[in-house]
Order: C-alpha cells, then structure tokens, then sequence
C-alpha cells in the first residue's frame, strides 16, 4: 500500500471518528417528551449545559426580548420576568439577583443561556440522564399527569376502579330501559353504520379529544369497540379525566348477539349532543387536556405511529418479520404468560413496576429505535 494511500486511509478514518464523536457528544433537550429543535446545539460548559435562548424560552411559553445596548436578554412567563446580561453570573428574577451557577453566551451569534436556571425559575424540573446525553424538562402539569397515571397503574394491584360491563348485562338493561346508561361505540364509522347497539352514540377514537364534555359525568358511561382491549383503553383515558363512572365491554361488539336491539345505519352521533361535562377544578383540568391531547394523536388512522393502537395480526406479523422493532411489554399473570404469553415479550406483570418504568420514560430513553406496545 502506497504511503499516499495510507495517509488518505488514515485521514478518512479520523474524519469518520470525530463524526461518531461528535454524534455520541450531541446533547438533546425534550419538554414533556417533546424535543426542542434548536438551530445551534447545546453544549456544556463547566458541567452546565447552555442552550440556545430564543428556542428554550419559546417552548417553555417565555415571551423573549433583547435589548442590544445592555446585551441582555429578557423571559416572561405569566408573572415571571427573568433577565440575563451576557457574560454575567447574575440574573434579575422579578426585580430581585440570583446568582448563576454559569453565564449565558454567545456562540455561532447566538445567545445561550444555562438551561437548568431557566427552566427552575418557571417551575419545570429537569433531569439529566447520562446514558442517553438526553434532558427531560418536565412542566408542573406533566408532573401532575405522571403522578396521577402512575398511582392508578400501581393502584390497579389492589383494585381497578372502573365498570365492567358485558354484552348480557348491557342487553338486560335494555331490556329494563335503564335511564343511568350511556353507550359509546368508538369503532369507526363503517363499522358502526353497519350494525351498532340502538341507542349508542358514535365517535371515533381520536375524534373524541373535541367531544369529551359532551359525555355525561352523572351516567354509567359504557365504551364498546370491535374489541375489549380498544374500549378499555378508551374507558381508561375517560376515567383519568374524571369520568368516575366509566367501564368498557370486556369483550368486542361481536358478543352482543340480540338482534333486537341492533340495528344499521347513521345511528347517533356524540358530537349532536350538547356540552354537559367540563373538569371539575385546576387539577382535574390538567388531567382533561392529557387525555385529549392522547386523543388526538392516538387511534388506528393516527398518522404518528405513538399513541396508537395496533390490531394483533399486524403485531404478529410485525414481530415474525422483524422482531428488533417492538418492544412489548405484556400484563398477563404468571400462569397465563407461561400459557399464552406473545412471542418476544417482556413479561411484566407487577402494576407498580409497570407505572414506573412508564412515568418515568426509563423504557422510552433505552428503545428509541423501537415501538412500545403493552399488551
């Protein structure tokens, strides 16, 4: 080998290595599991981590000011006004100094500022995870959600909270002409034009995050679907909510066999009905805008994949085809996961072990190339 193509080798292969360097290097920044684009990367300095300061301020609800005689740059958030000076350990935090662990700066002409202050004093926590050079910003609502979510999830080891219904109790109270009973089909129109409950009231999956205040709080609320786990998911995001009396079918709309209490065409439409519902207080507010916002990114025409459900056949085909692509956790009990369990699971059967590794996103951080599907 020609000592001109060693050096042309040799230089190649430092090129490719200060290239995977500088990716293993980068640092990347989500807000409530969002990421922050940011036209300049963050970088540490003295162990704290600067970011670009338009773009932090922006995702975090910060209106943002410069003021280019005083190079000093300005956040306001609600009552909260902060105020950096280029190359100044000291920041004006409502009229009052606050010492800095690190200077804001300018790099590439852009200003950035250390983002650990910035997103404390608007009352997000942050969290550094090393494996992954990753930083979650986490909003006092985002707190709130995971709290709630991960309480139930490990409460369900003691109890589920919800209804239950089946197919024979929701025709025997038909039967009886119940008037405490709402039914929710949430297939999707075709399918319920061709053959639904009378009485039900449809909307899709996703469509419900515009409707939700029009079910009513003060009624069994029944969710049904082509199948149990669908409804459940349904019931479940409702309960979060505050819908305090919601179950789901424990089984698909098949079961429900009485012809005399079926029937086809446009049925009724939840979105006809009027607004009867809203949160309760701040907090159940919080929970309200979650699931809507789970809503509206979820069911099986979602064009993001997250938040989506995903029909076994597809799943099985999936997991045979490429197995490396989904990591699915599976809920069944140890005798039933020994029987039945789906191939290339995670068996996971403890409620609190499952609310945790999920409020937490320690599963999302370690599968990113992955899709998560429970089961």
């Amino acid at each position: 080998m020609s000592k001109r193509l060693v050096a042309l080798t040799l230089a190649l292969a430092l090129v490719i290595s200060t290239m995977i360097t500088g990716l293993a290097n980068v640092i990347t920044v989500n807000i409530d599991g969002d990421d922050v684009e940011f036209d300049v990367p963050p970088m540490i300095v003295d162990s704290r981590t600067l970011v670009p300061m338009r773009a932090i301020f922006e995702d975090l609800g910060a209106t943002v000011g410069w003021n280019e005689a005083l190079k000093e740059a300005t956040g306001t958030k609600g009552d909260t006004v902060v105020k950096l000076v280029i190359d100044s350990k000291i920041a004006i935090v409502n009229g009052e100094e606050v010492e800095l662990d690190a200077p804001a700066i300018v790099e590439d002409f852009r200003t950035l500022v250390p983002l650990r202050f910035i997103s404390d004093v608007f009352g997000y926590d942050v969290v550094w995870h090393k494996e992954y050079r990753d930083i979650d910003i986490i909003s006092p609502e985002m707190k709130h959600v995971r709290l709630v979510t991960s309480e139930f999830l490990a409460g369900l080891a003691e109890t589920n909270p919800m209804l239950s219904f089946r197919a024979t109790g929701i025709e025997t109270e038909l039967e009886e002409e119940a008037d405490d009973l709402f039914i929710l089909d949430v297939r999707n129109k075709e399918e319920y034009e061709t053959s639904h409950i009378i009485g039900s009231y449809h909307m899709e999956f996703q469509d419900l995050a515009e409707h939700m205040d029009k079910l009513p709080k003060d009624m069994r609320i029944a969710v049904i679907s082509s199948y149990g786990q669908d409804s459940g998911l349904v019931a479940t995001a409702l309960y979060l909510a505050g819908f305090e009396l919601v179950g789901s079918m424990s089984s698909g709309i098949a079961t429900f066999t009485n012809e005399d209490y079926l029937e086809e065409g446009e049925g009724l439409s939840l979105a006809d009905l009027e607004i009867v519902s809203e949160p309760a207080d701040e907090l159940e507010e919080i929970m309200w805008n979650a699931v809507a916002k789970f809503f509206a990114a979820a069911g099986p025409t979602a064009e993001d994949f997250n938040n989506h459900y995903i029909h076994y056949d597809d799943l099985y085909e999936g997991l045979y085809s490429d197995p490396d692509a989904y990591f699915l956790m599976d809920r069944l009990s140890e005798a039933s996961y020994t029987d039945t369990r789906i191939p290339f699971s995670v068996h996971m059967p403890d409620w609190e072990e499952y609310a945790a590794a999920v409020s937490t996103r320690g599963i999302i951080k370690a599968n990113t190339d992955r899709a998560l599907v429970s089961s």
